[in-house]
């Protein structure tokens, strides 16, 4: 199958090695370029714990200077999902606890973790988290009581155009693979309307109901995977090829 994979470039180097050993042609086409800030991070406070709600926290995190990095390093780090949990032990991180790959999870997993009732007098949480966010981390963490603070070490910012030859090969995929909402909205804008004479959209291999609703709102015939995770992805897109 043809694809075009829209993740920023950090993430979409493995998902395409993977799927052109699987037999698939994949053009790289981002639709978000990511920006780390590390100048952002406060100099002096210790937070109780690090949450991580996608690997781009963990990249983020590693942007910092080695020193303000270090005793980062020796906190638990609560990560939304194994491949984020993944890559934050091969960060360096040994204290690493995954949840099953949603905001919800990952807030019980904290609150689960830390005596009831904590004041907010306490060291805080941190969030490790773009400009844009999914999702109410900080917000449930201190409904159950506990300090929480989101610290915003990375923004990703949209490209305004596709690269000449994915614009001139749109026609042409059978498959576009859209990991989140905001970049399915993305995708939506750059995606010409639909006329009598335009071949179909390609189909959208999309992450979860939320992204497939966004795709489907423009037009796109979706399948979602069974999990958020790249396996997923890749067995669905297998199984559309039997």
């Amino acid at each position: 199958m043809r694809l075009l994979l829209t993740r920023p470039l950090e993430d979409a180097r493995s998902l395409a090695r993977r799927l052109r050993r699987g037999g698939h042609q994949v053009d790289l086409a981002p639709i978000l370029t990511m920006r780390y800030r590390p100048e952002a991070c406060p100099d002096k406070e210790r937070p109780a714990a690090l949450a991580v709600t996608s690997k781009n926290g963990i990249r983020a995190l590693l942007a910092l200077p080695q020193k303000r990095l270090k005793p980062l390093l020796r906190l638990p780090l609560y990560a939304v999902g194994e491949q984020t949990a993944a890559a934050a032990r091969r960060a360096g991180w040994h204290c690493v606890i995954a949840a099953q790959g949603s905001v919800a999870d990952l807030a019980h997993r904290i609150i689960a973790s830390f005596p009831k009732g904590l004041s907010a007098a306490q060291r805080p949480i941190w969030h490790i988290s773009g400009a844009v966010q999914a999702g109410a981390l900080v917000e449930t963490l201190r409904q159950a009581g506990l300090a929480a603070e989101r610290v915003v070490l990375y923004q990703a910012e949209p490209v305004t155009h596709w690269p000449r030859h994915v614009a001139r090969q749109f026609p042409n995929y059978e498959g576009v693979i859209i990991y989140s909402t905001r970049s399915a909205q993305l995708f939506c804008g750059l995606v010409p309307e639909r006329d009598a004479q335009m071949q179909p959209y390609p189909h959208a291999y999309c992450l979860s109901e939320a992204v497939a609703q966004a795709m489907a709102a423009k037009g796109f015939v979706t399948a979602v995977a069974d999990a958020p995770s790249d396996d997923a992805m890749i067995a669905l897109i297998n199984a559309a090829t039997l």
